[in-house]
């Protein structure tokens, strides 16, 4: 049985993030998840909070955007862009899938 997949924005993304329990798929908006060659990453927020936790006051970072969730959520994006290479051939811009 073939696994299908639901487009969700970038709000409902975090929302699932910030959870931590629960999984989502970032893909190129050229690609789509569960098709050949594609570089979708399945993700929970769990871990990424953890290293969140790393960068919080009182040391002094750079990465800290305010809270834990988006620290996590910036450092989840940055380390998946830098490493996909977001560039013309698979897009400039992410999707976020859910397993349906």
């Amino acid at each position: 049985m073939a696994t299908s997949f639901l487009r969700i924005t970038k709000a409902a993304a975090r929302k699932i993030f910030a959870q931590g329990d629960k999984t989502f798929y970032l893909c190129p908006c050229k690609l789509r998840p569960g098709f050949p060659f594609n570089s979708a990453l399945l993700t929970s927020g769990r871990e990424w909070l953890e290293r969140a936790d790393m960068y919080a006051p009182p040391r002094s970072s750079d990465l800290w955007k305010g809270s834990r969730e988006a620290t996590g959520w910036d450092l989840l994006y940055n380390n998946w862009a830098y490493y996909n290479n977001l560039c013309n051939e698979v897009g400039y811009y992410t999707h976020y899938y859910i397993e349906v």
